[in-house]
């Protein structure tokens, strides 16, 4: 048999918990702005014409697009709805082509 919660206790337990989303919302961003300028770096590189950058490039791109699901998740679990989502001010990476850069 479930015991009486007093309201002060849930809404503390409510509090708690949307604190650690919107700190899990914050450690996912980071990590994004990281990956973000880790790809931007291996893009310029790329088509500069350097190909020992492919793998590592495909390699961070997909941790960056596992990240950005994780974002939009968190995102939604907060609450928040009206704000821009990370592809208006973060360079999002495009995929490699199967040509090589420059062709």
């Amino acid at each position: 048999m479930l015991l009486p919660v007093e309201e002060v206790h849930l809404q503390q337990v409510e509090r708690e918990l949307l604190e650690e989303k919107a700190h899990a919302l914050g450690r996912i961003g980071s990590r994004l702005v990281e990956l973000s300028q880790k790809l931007a770096d291996l893009w310029a590189r790329w088509t500069a014409g350097d190909l020992t950058v492919a793998e590592p490039y495909v390699q961070t791109r997909r941790e960056f697009m596992l990240y950005l699901w994780y974002w939009h998740v968190q995102r939604e679990a907060v609450g928040f709805r009206t704000h821009p989502p990370p592809e208006t001010w973060l360079f999002v990476p495009p995929p490699l082509t199967t040509d090589s850069p420059r062709s």
